[in-house]
């Protein structure tokens, strides 16, 4: 999945160090003014251990609301996907996943049906690539495709997460428009493995899902 990363925000791991390490320096800098105006003084021997004791919890407090406040906006506003120069796939797969980005700039997943994704793919890891024993790609169509034919199956949709320049894109879900549960999607891929099934959407914005008919739920199928 190389490349994975261009669509997300750095993160506010490295903003959480930063408001933590200030928030540290904060408090041993009130400590040591205190210290340094009371040096002398008998209440020394009191004041700084209030200090040290009552300071910390409104400080927390503070530092966590100024944390995530800064995290939030940056979550809020995703940097927009920006497709490859040399992208890799059927012409006909390049021109869905075009259209679907320009529509979808700033989704997370975009889907296409099975046809499309399969359709002179070559390259076993486009889907499942860290997969053990890899049954190839046409177990992968032909299991979906069995899948989709099922009583109670509105669709099977491939999610496209990764566009590796000059590869073709990399699926790392399928989702399942269906009347069944997880367990019972779970056996019907059975021969294909996926890490984890569940209901629900794994992506917070997937491009191109249909609205799923009365008793319909989309399932997830996903590989690390």
């Amino acid at each position: 999945m190389a490349g994975s990363q261009q669509r997300f925000t750095s993160g506010p791991r490295g903003i959480g160090s930063l408001i933590l390490w200030g928030g540290l320096l904060l408090y041993v800098g009130l400590l040591a003014g205190a210290y340094d105006a009371l040096r002398g003084s008998s209440q020394i021997y009191l004041v700084i251990p209030l200090l040290a004791i009552l300071v910390p919890l409104p400080l927390l407090a503070v530092l966590s609301r100024i944390h995530n406040r800064i995290t939030w906006v940056k979550e809020s506003v995703p940097l927009r996907l920006t497709l490859p120069e040399k992208m890799g796939g059927s012409p006909a797969l390049v021109a869905h996943l075009s259209r679907s980005v320009a529509e979808h700039p700033q989704a997370d997943c975009f889907l296409c049906n099975i046809e499309l994704f399969f359709e002179g793919n070559d390259d076993p890891g486009s889907i499942a690539a860290n997969m053990a024993g890899h049954p190839g790609l046409a177990a992968f169509r032909d299991c979906l495709t069995e899948i989709r034919a099922k009583p109670g199956v509105q669709d099977v949709l491939i999610g496209i997460v990764d566009f590796p320049e000059g590869e073709w894109p990399y699926a790392e879900m399928v989702l399942v428009l269906t009347s069944a549960g997880p367990a019972m999607v779970s056996t019907w891929a059975a021969g294909i493995d996926p890490d984890e099934v569940g209901a629900g959407l794994r992506y917070k914005t997937c491009a191109g899902i249909p609205v799923c008919r009365p008793g319909m739920q989309p399932v997830c199928l996903w590989w690390d």
